[in-house]
């Protein structure tokens, strides 16, 4: 999934994961990056997935949808 046809409003991705990318992507937007403090809730989530990816346990479609928000 990349950001560019990504909507929050898509019913197909679960409601979490929506609101999960889209508080990600609203932080990077305002702050230029992703490393939200895991205090915050978008840094509460955003360390869920971390802890997921380094287990492998992140599904390819998150994790490519993860790695379009900070392409480098």
């Amino acid at each position: 999934m990349d950001l560019i046809s990504f909507d929050p409003r898509d019913l197909a991705l679960s409601r979490s994961r929506r609101l999960g990318l889209a508080a990600a992507r609203s932080y990077r937007d305002e702050y230029g990056h992703i490393a939200a403090l895991a205090t915050t809730p978008v840094g509460t989530w955003l360390t869920g997935r971390r802890h997921l990816a380094a287990k492998n346990e992140l599904d390819t479609a998150r994790a490519d949808a993860l790695a379009a928000l900070v392409p480098d």
